[in-house]
């Protein structure tokens, strides 16, 4: 597999202004060979951003803005103790069932290629002998893929009328959206081994969370001589979250 990352930040500002901001990618490509098996993919991709601001308008007043974003992306092929994986089926090949549809198609290395041109594309056939189920190819047909976004952002408000006062106000939100496919194309079944849904399927889960915070908080220190002094605090937080998840297959 390949795997690539790219980071790149900038920050700066004045005496009453200061400002961060990052971003990053990173992409990773696995180990599957699916560039000539199916449209299954092994892949793995993200984008992540962040900001930050800090401002000061006024000598006791302060004011931060925070936001982080990813959108990530995810794909791979059916896997794990699974009958439909690429890798079970491939454990468990046998030499002996080791075929091609067309006795024209073998090449002289057990592929099945179409002509039995080494060359030409991958024909018809079972040439890592997979005993039932289906063949590794037609696993590979199966694509199962995830798209996540997450945005939280967040404000913060400090007020400080007095050296004994303070008064700090938060309002925050934080959103995750999650999409995730398994998909299986018409006509799977592309060396005549698989006889599960050969026609295909598809099912969608859409899933959406939201949730929106504030909070209010307030500080009194005082001091009582020298060696004594009080703090008082007093505050609230209330949160409103919303959930929608709906799905559809067939």
């Amino acid at each position: 597999g390949v795997f690539s990352s790219y980071t790149g930040s900038v920050s700066g500002g004045t005496a009453d202004v200061n400002y961060f901001v990052n971003a990053r990618l990173q992409r990773e490509n696995g180990p599957f060979g699916n560039a000539e098996l199916g449209p299954a993919n092994d892949l793995n991709r993200k984008v992540q951003g962040s900001a930050s601001l800090i401002m000061l308008p006024i000598e006791n007043l302060k004011i931060r803005l925070n936001m982080q974003y990813v959108d990530a992306h995810h794909e791979t092929p059916q896997n794990n103790n699974n009958i439909f994986g690429t890798i079970s089926t491939m454990i468990f090949g046998k030499p002996e069932n080791v075929r091609c549809n067309s006795d024209a198609d073998i090449v002289g290395n057990g592929q099945c290629r179409i002509g039995g041109d080494p060359n030409a594309q991958i024909a018809p056939g079972n040439p890592y002998g997979s005993p039932a189920f289906n063949t590794v190819r037609e696993t590979m047909q199966e694509e199962t893929i995830q798209e996540t976004k997450h945005f939280t952002g967040s404000i913060n408000v400090g007020y400080q009328p007095t050296s004994q006062i303070n008064v700090e106000a938060t309002f925050g939100v934080d959103a995750v959206s999650q999409v995730s496919i398994d998909f299986d194309p018409f006509g799977n079944a592309v060396d005549g081994v698989r006889g599960f849904d050969p026609e295909g399927f598809k099912f969608v889960d859409n899933r959406v969370r939201r949730e929106l915070t504030a909070e209010l908080k307030g500080t009194w220190n005082r001091g009582f001589g020298e060696h004594w002094q009080s703090t008082f605090v007093a505050g609230g937080q209330g949160f409103i979250t919303t959930l929608d998840d709906e799905g559809l297959g067939g």
